[in-house]
């Protein structure tokens, strides 16, 4: 069944499980690699889809791993 689809006040869709099947689950190597090259191409909107993660999350994720200096191993 399908669930109603809901967006916070700036727009972003809020949790969905027919969208954000991993929202739970850990992020993984591969997942922040994918996050840190695709963010500049790709937004927030369709990482949140590849990534089957809410915006906020993604938003969240990228903010803290850029201030880390993280560099995505597809970057080198």
């Amino acid at each position: 069944m399908a669930h109603e689809i809901k967006y916070n006040k700036r727009g972003r869709m809020e949790y969905n499980p027919d969208f954000h099947a991993r929202q739970d689950q850990p992020w993984t190597k591969e997942d922040d690699d994918y996050l840190m090259y695709f963010y500049k191409y790709d937004g927030l909107k369709m990482l949140s889809y590849a990534l089957e993660k809410t915006e906020a999350a993604i938003c969240a994720r990228y903010h803290k791993l850029k201030a880390r200096g993280y560099k995505s191993k597809w970057l080198k």
